[in-house]
């Protein structure tokens, strides 16, 4: 999860770089999948994402979005992936998205699958604790 970006993206199955230990998304497995063939890279502070855009049915936490538009990369910086970790799901607005696309979480509240239009997260700092609860997110943070 990322509130600066907007953008989904995944490691794609053809991915080439600095993906080896992460799972990926293999679009041919998908019988719903429709490759847009539109080129896709971002570029944060920690690295860069680089592959094509790409349509399909998405899920998370018991919801699902029909033809969302996300990016499947070949391309990935070292560090921006890591086991279990094999993508970034955007939480800001479109206005924002390098794919142009609208974020997972805005199709959501347009299409009026939640009750209110909020969401929040409980992250949890664990740093080399391996009986925390995997559905807690965690994440180091370190000083520049």
């Amino acid at each position: 999860m990322a509130v600066a970006c907007s953008d989904l993206w995944v490691a794609g199955a053809g991915c080439t770089t600095n993906c080896e230990s992460v799972a990926t998304f293999d679009s041919s497995a998908s019988t719903s999948f429709t490759n847009k063939s539109t080129p896709f890279s971002i570029t944060y502070g920690s690295g860069a994402a680089a592959g094509v855009l790409g349509q399909d049915s998405v899920q998370m936490a018991g919801f699902t979005v029909a033809n969302q538009i996300f990016a499947v990369c070949d391309k990935v910086s070292s560090g921006l992936v890591n086991s279990p970790v094999s993508g970034l799901l955007g939480l800001a607005f479109q206005t924002i998205a390098s794919s142009g696309a609208t974020p997972f979480w805005q199709t959501l509240v347009q299409n009026g699958a939640w009750d209110s239009p909020l969401m929040s997260f409980q992250l949890s700092r664990y740093i080399q604790l391996s009986s925390r609860d995997k559905s807690e997110f965690s994440n180091r943070c370190t000083k520049h």
